[in-house]
C-alpha cells in the first residue's frame, strides 16, 4: 500500500520528538531537584542540589 511522503515524514518527526523527550527526562532529570521537576516553588537550594550531584559524578569518574 502506498504511503504519501508527507505522512511518513510526519510519523518520523513524531517518533524523533518522543525519543528526544524521553532522553531529556532521563538525562536532564537526573541533575534537577525534585521540587523543580514537580513544578513547585523553589529557591537557590536547588542549585546546590544540582551542583552536588555534578560533583558526585566528577568524583566517581576520577575515583575509578
Amino acid at each position: 500500500q502506498f504511503v504519501p511522503n508527507w505522512y511518513a515524514a510526519h510519523c518520523y518527526c513524531k517518533f524523533i520528538h518522543l525519543l528526544l523527550l524521553i532522553i531529556h527526562e532521563y538525562v536532564i532529570g537526573r541533575y534537577v531537584a525534585p521540587e523543580v521537576l514537580r513544578k513547585e516553588e523553589y529557591d537557590n537550594k536547588v542549585d546546590v542540589f544540582s551542583f552536588a550531584l555534578i560533583l558526585q559524578e566528577v568524583y566517581i569518574f576520577f575515583a575509578i
